[in-house]
């Protein structure tokens, strides 16, 4: 919608342009208001464009001031031009009526011209059309007389008072004779040609007359026309050459008017598009010129908190005139709205965002009002105003830094374990840091005097993922509020903590397994007939235990918890063998004690599906051991001899 109005005013100013230049460019100021037209054409709407896109704001500046000047200017300089065309729109509309050709009138003109040339008799006839000929007629006297063969003649007999002059036919009206005609400055002129012609040219190069020209010296005749001279052919054929020029036969109305618009479109299509482009440089000029206010949202961003001296989109940065101080607003980083008053050019220009730096000089300033004259805009366009939204501009606060050691604590850190892997946990209380705990803070003095043992610094909340094991390590970063307040480390400037992520640890109960009294070194075998296991040690008291198997979350009455509870007892069961080997007897007399040991038959890293383990989920972090409760040694006894016979 927007864009159909801004194309039908464009075709308003056409049309208007148009009409108004069809109009002047009647009179015989024609050739100066077409050097008028492209000078403003070149100068007002060629200069605003080329400073419009190679951002010449200074031009563009100038050219808004000082346009409305210059058409004033125009008006001043050329008043006598505008008042004669002001004064010949009531004239033209009366005049026009007669002006359509007919054969008749013409074919009267046309005989008396040769008559007049077989008789060698000077004469100069001048034909009325779209230009006004009024200043010409006005140099004449006035005649008034419908037009005649006679008539014509008589005019310009060698003998009559008139001759000398030009006659000034207006449609089938001989308006005046004796009339003056502009000589022409043009040089190329053959010599043989004398003032008449020159006459006849000088009207035709400022008007759109046609002037027909009867040589006294030779009886030539001659026709001008747009600034030409051609001779007529045959004197016979110059009825059918005025016909021609003049417009031809009468047409019906009905089929003149569709031929009548055809032909002046056509006529006109250089008037039109200069009246298009005059036009669309007019809209575009005032539509840049349209001045509007936009509103803007800002954040006022200290400086010293940020480390950066640039400020970013939306952004005014303000500078602290020396180290350690730190320059913001009562309440922080605010966001403030600014009212931005311009063209439409100039809004646009400036984008989406502002940004701006704010760069206090004074040593001496102690806070007070950001003064939006002050702010070195990143995009300074030259006209553009900027004032606060209400409730004013913001006040700034000074404010000193101060230093203070902490010792940072694990319970310090607030650590987010909710994706870590289930099997496993986090222990908080193995926490270590490095360099080490004692960390230098260094910021505003109102920030960090309230930091103690109890109020320690906040740090940003550490978040573990799935595939984190063992100890993690983890660089610490100050909370954002504090980091926007200023507060910084300065003694170390990084801080490392490492978290322990073990697995999850679980005794799933105690099983008794039968020891078994073997020999494992050959050339002992022999001594398994004299030893025996006594009674009591027999049958070992084991403790299943696993690391990383059962999630630490699960119930322990739960259905995955009880399954697989079972599932890894009845593997240990069927697979973990314990024994006591003879052969480790001591060599010395009377040494009866061998170690315990317990092998798996089956490795259980290599059948999860026997431990109602999902395929695909062992690592190097998960455990299954078996702890043995009962006594790690065992005294062998000897076997009488009567035994050792059987």
């Amino acid at each position: 919608m927007q864009t159909t109005l801004w194309v039908l005013q464009v075709l308003i100013l056409t049309i208007g342009i148009h009409v108004f230049l069809r109009f002047v460019r009647t009179t015989r100021g024609n050739p100066l208001i077409r050097g008028l037209l492209l000078s403003i054409l070149g100068g007002v709407v060629g200069l605003w464009w080329i400073s419009t896109v190679l951002r010449l704001e200074e031009l563009e500046f100038i050219l808004e001031g000082s346009t409305g000047y210059v058409v004033i200017a125009l008006v001043i300089v050329f008043q006598p031009e505008l008042r004669r065309a002001i004064a010949q729109l009531g004239e033209r509309s009366a005049s026009r009526r007669d002006t359509d050709p007919n054969a008749e009138w013409i074919a009267k003109v046309a005989e008396a011209v040769r008559l007049l040339a077989e008789r060698r008799e000077g004469a100069l006839i001048a034909f009325e059309r779209e230009s006004s000929l009024n200043t010409v007629i006005e140099t004449g006297s006035s005649i008034g007389a419908r037009v005649s063969a006679r008539l014509l003649q008589s005019l310009f007999h060698p003998g009559g008072a008139l001759h000398d002059g030009a006659v000034v036919l207006r449609g089938t009206q001989v308006v005046a004779a004796g009339c003056i005609l502009p000589l022409s400055k043009g040089k190329k002129l053959p010599p043989d040609k004398g003032t008449r012609h020159r006459a006849a040219l000088g009207l035709s190069e400022e008007t759109d007359a046609i002037v027909v020209v009867v040589s006294e010296e030779t009886g030539e005749i001659s026709i001008a026309h747009r600034g030409r001279l051609s001779s007529a052919s045959d004197p016979r054929d110059l009825e059918a050459q005025l016909s021609d020029l003049l417009g031809g036969k009468r047409r019906s109305r009905a089929a003149r008017v569709p031929f009548a618009l055809l032909r002046a479109a056509w006529s006109d299509l250089g008037w039109l598009a200069g009246s298009f482009l005059l036009a669309s440089g007019a809209w575009f000029t005032a539509h840049q010129s349209i001045q509007e206010q936009r509103p803007f949202v800002v954040t006022i961003v200290d400086g010293a908190a940020t480390g950066r001296r640039a400020p970013r989109d939306g952004e005014i940065l303000v500078l602290a005139p020396r180290e350690g101080v730190r320059v913001h607003t009562k309440s922080g980083n605010e966001r403030r709205r600014i009212l931005v008053t311009g063209s439409k050019g100039q809004l646009r220009r400036l984008g989406l965002a502002l940004r701006g730096t704010f760069e206090i000089q004074d040593e001496g300033f102690e806070g007070g009002p950001l003064d939006l004259a002050n702010v070195r805009w990143e995009e300074s366009i030259a006209g553009v105003s900027y004032r606060w939204d209400r409730p004013g501009p913001p006040e700034l606060v000074i404010e000193r830094s101060m230093t203070k050691r902490l010792q940072v604590r694990p319970a310090d850190l607030t650590i987010d374990a909710s994706r870590v892997d289930p099997r496993f946990t986090v222990r908080s209380e193995a926490i270590h840091f490095d360099p080490g705990p004692d960390i230098e803070f260094v910021g505003p003095s109102r920030i960090v005097s309230q930091l103690d043992a109890e109020h320690p610094p906040r740090f940003e909340p550490v978040r573990l993922g799935p595939a984190d094991r063992g100890e993690v390590r983890v660089r610490l970063e100050l909370s954002e509020d504090l980091t926007e307040a200023g507060l910084r480390m300065e003694s170390p400037a990084q801080l490392f903590a490492f978290i322990p992520v073990l697995p999850v640890e679980r005794e799933l109960g105690s099983i008794r397994r039968e020891v078994a009294l073997v020999c494992l070194v050959p050339e002992k075998s022999g001594l398994l007939d004299g030893w025996a296991l006594p009674a009591s040690a027999q049958t070992a008291r084991l403790t299943v235990i696993t690391s990383g198997l059962i999630p630490a979350d699960a119930a322990p009455n739960s259905t995955t918890v009880v399954e697989r509870t079972a599932a890894i007892l009845r593997f240990v069961q069927e697979n973990l063998r314990v024994f006591a080997d003879v052969g480790e007897l001591p060599e010395s007399e009377g040494g009866r004690a061998v170690p315990i040991h317990m092998v798996w038959m089956k490795q259980w890293r290599d059948s999860p599906e026997e431990l109602e383990l999902p395929a695909g989920t062992l690592g190097e972090w998960e455990r299954l051991e078996v702890r043995l409760d009962s006594q790690s040694t065992v005294l062998l006894e000897p076997l009488p001899p009567t035994e050792k016979n059987q």
